[in-house]
């Protein structure tokens, strides 16, 4: 099970600090990404797709995005 993490403002000073509670969820990576007004932090629990290509937050677009699947 991966680690989610979002908060919407202009500046989120506990990014790295809350996403860091979400590492038992995720060991397998972390990353927290500003854009713009969003902040996204998020964990990985790699089972499948072992690869880097399975890190998230996703981008494709102009468009970013987390999800658990």
């Amino acid at each position: 099970m991966c680690g989610i993490w979002g908060c919407i403002a202009t500046q989120c000073d506990k990014a790295e600090e809350c996403t860091k509670e979400l590492y038992g969820r995720g060991p397998e990576h972390m990353c927290v990404k500003v854009l713009g007004d969003c902040t996204l932090g998020f964990t990985r629990l790699a089972i499948n797709g072992l690869t880097e290509s399975g890190n998230q937050p996703m981008e494709g677009n102009g468009m970013h995005w987390i999800c658990n699947g």
